[in-house]
C-alpha cells in the first residue's frame, strides 16, 4: 500500500484553521451520502456452539464504537413554494455526478495531470468531502465494464465502454429525468471539466445541519456563465439566478450568492490542502481512485455537540431529562466522545476500486489507539471447502495493549467484574489474551448447508464449525482449569463444551471430526480465491473470507422456485466470494472489503 500521496492531487503540506461561518440548507439540491463506517479492531470470537460456553466467553471486550454518522443537509420539505425550483438543472447535474454508479467506479488509478483538484477550492475547516473524477481513462472504464457485465441485472448501468464520455451519459441522464432538451456538445461540453466533488461546510446556526457546497471543474469561466443561463432555462418557467462564483478554475455552487463568496474567500485564504487532518488521512489511504470521502471526526463531535445540546435543551423533563437542565442523564459525556474519536476515528477517508475480477471499498481510519502488532498475518490453514473463516492474529497482544480504552466506557461495572473473577483465581486481561492467544481462527463447513432448515427453523444441524486458536497450551490448560472449576462451584459443568487442547493451543468444534479437521489444517490460504478476494492476506491482521458458491446455489434455487427474474439470479450465481482484511499500523488502520466475481 502506498503510504504517500501525488503531488497535486489528495497530498498537501501543512495544516491551518479557518474557522467560518457557513449557510443552511442547500435549497432545491441533492443531499450526499455518509460515508461508510470504517473498520473496527479485530474482531472478537464467535459464539460457541449452542448449549456450550466457549472458555473465551468468562468477558467480553467492548468493541470500539463507530464512528458518529456523518450529518447530512435537510431535503428543504418545510420552505415555502417557489416560483421554480431555482437552478433545478444544476441540482440534477449534481444528482447525477453523486448517483451515478457507474461513474463512482471506473477507476482506481490516481488522477492524471497536475491542477487544481476538488480539495484546493474548498474551505479548511470543510467537515467532509466527496470527489469524483468525470472523465477516467478508457482502461480503466473496460476494466469497471468488465467486472460489472458479469452481473446482467446491472446491464441498465453498466452499458459503458472505453470510447464513451461519462459527462454526456451523466448529462443526457440529468436531461432525461428532468424533461428538457440539452445539447451536451453545444451546451456542456465547452465548459465542463474533468473534475467535481462536494464538500460539507459547518452550519451559520447552531443546532442545524452543515451546509453543503458543490465545486466543478471548469475549462472557460465565461462560457461556464453562458452555459448556466443554458441550463437554468431549460425546462420552462421563470428562472431564478443560480448562486455560483469561481476559483481557481471551478465552478462554486452554494445555497446563497453570499455564501459561495464567502466559501470562495476562505478556500483562497486557507484551503482544505491545508488541513493536516486531510492530508493525513488521504496519505494513508494511498491512491485516491476515481472516487473519494474524508470525513473529520474531530470537527464532526464538535458539531454534535452543538447539536446534542440544542437537541437535549428542547426536550421536557417528562422524558426522563435532568429538571434543571434539560438534559438526559444517560447521554454520552462528550469529553469521553472526543477522546473516543481521537482514539480512532480521528479522521476518516475511503475510496472504491475496481479490477476486471473485484471491486472494492478501502477506507483508513487514523487516530492514537491503532499500534502495529507484532509477527505476521493471520494463518489461514484450515480445510480448502472451508464455506467461511475470520479471524486475527495476536489477540492477546492487542488486548493487552488496548485494555484500558476498550474498558472504560464499562466503569463500575467492569471494576465489579474485574473484583469478582480475580477473587475466582482468574486475572483480566491476562487469561482473556491466553484464551484469544496469537492467532485465531473460527471457521463454517456448509457444504451439506440446509438454507430453508436454517432460516425458517434455526436449525443449524447442516452446518458444521469450530474455533480454533494457537497460543500457549500450559497456559490455556491452567485457565480452563480455573473455570471448570468455577462451573462446578456454581452447580454448572463444562464436562459438554468440546475444548480439546492441542500441542499449539486448544480447539473447540461442533463435532470431533470437525475439531480433528481444524487439528490438521489445510490449504484455504494458499488458494487463489482466498488470496484475490482477501488483500495482502500474507499479513492482515483480522481477516474474513466467504466462498459464496454453496450459499448462491442454496439462494438461486429458493429464489427461481418464488419466481424471481432470471438476470438476478444470474448476476447472484456471478459471485464467486467475499473478502475482508484488517491492518493495524502506528497512528492508523486500513481495511479492504472486496467482492470477486467467477
Amino acid at each position: 500500500m502506498s503510504n504517500a500521496g501525488t503531488p497535486g492531487e489528495d497530498s498537501n503540506p501543512g495544516a491551518s484553521e479557518n474557522p467560518q461561518a457557513a449557510g443552511n440548507d442547500m435549497p432545491d439540491m441533492p443531499s450526499g451520502s455518509s460515508a461508510e463506517q470504517p473498520p473496527p479492531p479485530p474482531p472478537s470470537p464467535a459464539p460457541s456452539p449452542e448449549g456450550t460456553h466457549s472458555p473465551g466467553s468468562t468477558a467480553s471486550t467492548a468493541s470500539v464504537p463507530p464512528p458518529p454518522a456523518p450529518p447530512l443537509p435537510s431535503a428543504g420539505a418545510n420552505e415555502p413554494p417557489r416560483r421554480r425550483r431555482r437552478g433545478f438543472l444544476i441540482g440534477a447535474l449534481v444528482a447525477a455526478i453523486v448517483l451515478l454508479v457507474p461513474g463512482a467506479v471506473f477507476a482506481w488509478r490516481a488522477l492524471d495531470g497536475g491542477g487544481p483538484q476538488p480539495h484546493d477550492v474548498l474551505p479548511a475547516d470543510t467537515l467532509g468531502y466527496v470527489r469524483l473524477d468525470l472523465d477516467p481513462s478508457a482502461s480503466q472504464k473496460v476494466e469497471a465494464s468488465r467486472f460489472l457485465d458479469t452481473f446482467p441485472a446491472l446491464d441498465d448501468v453498466a452499458e459503458f465502454n472505453g470510447d464513451e464520455d461519462l459527462r454526456e451519459v451523466m448529462v443526457d441522464k440529468m436531461a432525461e429525468d428532468a424533461g428538457c432538451e440539452i445539447d451536451f456538445g453545444q451546451d456542456v461540453e465547452p465548459w465542463l471539466g474533468d473534475r467535481a466533488g462536494m464538500g460539507f461546510l459547518p452550519p451559520r446556526d447552531d443546532g442545524t445541519d452543515p451546509d453543503v457546497v458543490f465545486v466543478m471543474q471548469v475549462n472557460d469561466e465565461d462560457t461556464a456563465a453562458s452555459g448556466l443561463e443554458t441550463l437554468q432555462e431549460c425546462g420552462g418557467g421563470e428562472p431564478e439566478p443560480i448562486p455560483h462564483t469561481f476559483v481557481d478554475g471551478y465552478l462554486i455552487l452554494a445555497a446563497e450568492q453570499d455564501l459561495a463568496d464567502e466559501y470562495a474567500e476562505s478556500a483562497r485564504d486557507s484551503s482544505l490542502a491545508d488541513n493536516d487532518e486531510f492530508v493525513d488521512a488521504m496519505d494513508r489511504l494511498g491512491d485516491p481512485g476515481i472516487a473519494s470521502m474524508w470525513f473529520s471526526g474531530e470537527a464532526l463531535v464538535e458539531f454534535a455537540d452543538t447539536s446534542m445540546m440544542e437537541d437535549q435543551m428542547d426536550t421536557s423533563d417528562e422524558f426522563g431529562n435532568d429538571p434543571m437542565t434539560g438534559m438526559d442523564p444517560g447521554a454520552p459525556d462528550m469529553d469521553q466522545l472526543r477522546e473516543m474519536v481521537e482514539q480512532t476515528y480521528r479522521s476518516i477517508a475511503m475510496t472504491v476500486r475496481f479490477d476486471d475480477e473485484y471491486a472494492e471499498i478501502v477506507t483508513a481510519a487514523t487516530g492514537d489507539l491503532y499500534k502495529e502488532l507484532p509477527g505476521g498475518g493471520v494463518r489461514a490453514d484450515v480445510p480448502e471447502d472451508t464455506t467461511m473463516m475470520f479471524g486475527f492474529v495476536n489477540g492477546n497482544q492487542y488486548l493487552q495493549d488496548n485494555w484500558e480504552f476498550l474498558t472504560e466506557s464499562a466503569g463500575e461495572e467492569m471494576a465489579m467484574m474485574e473484583n469478582m473473577v480475580t477473587a475466582m483465581g482468574l486475572s483480566l486481561p491476562e487469561d482473556l489474551g491466553t484464551m484469544l492467544g496469537d492467532n485465531l481462527l473460527v471457521a463454517v463447513d456448509a457444504n451439506n448447508l440446509d438454507l430453508d432448515a436454517l432460516t425458517r427453523f434455526g436449525d443449524m444441524e447442516s452446518l458444521r464449525f469450530g474455533m480454533r486458536v494457537d497460543g500457549d497450551p500450559d497456559a490455556v490448560s491452567d485457565v480452563w482449569s480455573t473455570l471448570e472449576e468455577m462451573a462446578a462451584m456454581s452447580g454448572d459443568s463444562l464436562d459438554d463444551v468440546p475444548l480439546t487442547t492441542t500441542d499449539d493451543g486448544y480447539v473447540i468444534a461442533s463435532d470431533d471430526a470437525y475439531a480433528g479437521e481444524l487439528t490438521e489444517g489445510g490449504t484455504l490460504g494458499e488458494t487463489d480465491s482466498y488470496n484475490t478476494a482477501v488483500k495482502d492476506a500474507d499479513d492482515a491482521h483480522a481477516v474474513m473470507y466467504l466462498d459464496a458458491g454453496v450459499l448462491t446455489e442454496e439462494l438461486t434455487s429458493q429464489l427461481t422456485a418464488e419466481g424471481v427474474e432470471p438476470e438476478i439470479i444470474e448476476s447472484i450465481q456471478a459471485i464467486q466470494a467475499f473478502g475482508y482484511s484488517a491492518h493495524l499500523y502506528d497512528g492508523y488502520t486500513e481495511a479492504t472489503f472486496r467482492i470477486i466475481t467467477d
